[in-house]
């Protein structure tokens, strides 16, 4: 449980400073969610990477952007292989 109280923690302070920088109180800073997965092998820990790399040029197809133009494959690799994974947990 420890995770989730550190990133709760981490987008509660952060968006209070980037508000106050942008004298916006309030208002969303961070997507709701987050994903968190452990990486198990050199291949998934690249494919992380390229995304995470990636990510700021992928706006336009995120399934967040209410104005997406099209699916991002490799996001959507990542989201399967999250499910995959919860669901092998779970059972």
């Amino acid at each position: 449980m420890l995770i989730p109280k550190v990133v709760g923690y981490f987008k509660m302070n952060s968006s209070k400073q980037i508000n106050t920088i942008r004298n916006s109180t309030g208002i969303p800073v961070w997507q709701r969610n987050y994903y968190e997965h452990i990486i198990r092998n050199e291949n998934k820990l690249n494919k992380i990477r390229e995304y995470i790399h990636n990510n700021p040029i992928r706006w336009h197809l995120d399934r967040e952007n209410q104005e997406r133009i099209g699916n991002d494959q490799l996001e959507d690799e990542i989201f399967e292989h999250i499910k995959s994974a919860l669901s092998i947990s779970e059972t």
